[in-house]
């Protein structure tokens, strides 16, 4: 059994034969000689997949979240008391699902605008922004 070996060429649903000799238990030099294996013919499928290719590219994003424009969302490092963090949680699932992020941004803002300080108004050196997106950008690269 360990000499049978089928080749790769072989369809076999359109060649029922080579499939029927794989498991029988005749040797090989019984088999039929005038018989001739029909190999797949994949010059067909191959013409279509590259046609698909270059429209998968174009349309690879079709189904899911659309891709961010600018810098995405980072993560950063938080440090304060258990209790206050658990405190924290509990507010951010009654006022943002959940979403802890959220009820930071939202009570920084809040801040901001109880003491009259302009957010937009600061500036960002672009170096910084610029590392930001270098970092993005090899993140997406990897994938």
């Amino acid at each position: 059994m360990a000499g049978k070996k089928l080749p790769k060429d072989v369809d076999l649903a359109s060649n029922v034969d080579v499939a029927a000799r794989f498991f029988s238990d005749t040797k090989p030099a019984e088999t039929e000689p005038d018989k001739k294996e029909i190999p797949a013919t994949p010059k067909q499928a191959k013409e279509k997949s590259t046609t698909n290719k270059s429209t998968n590219k174009e349309k690879k994003n079709l189904g899911g979240r659309p891709k961010k424009e600018g810098l995405k969302n980072e993560q950063f490092t938080l440090t304060m008391n258990p209790e206050m963090y658990e405190k924290l949680r509990i507010i951010a699932e009654s006022h943002t699902r959940g979403n802890f992020s959220g009820l930071i941004d939202e009570a920084i803002k809040s801040y901001c605008r109880e003491h009259s300080i302009d957010l937009s108004s600061i500036q960002v050196p672009p170096d910084i922004l610029d590392m930001y997106k270098q970092k993005q950008e090899k993140k997406t690269k990897k994938k």
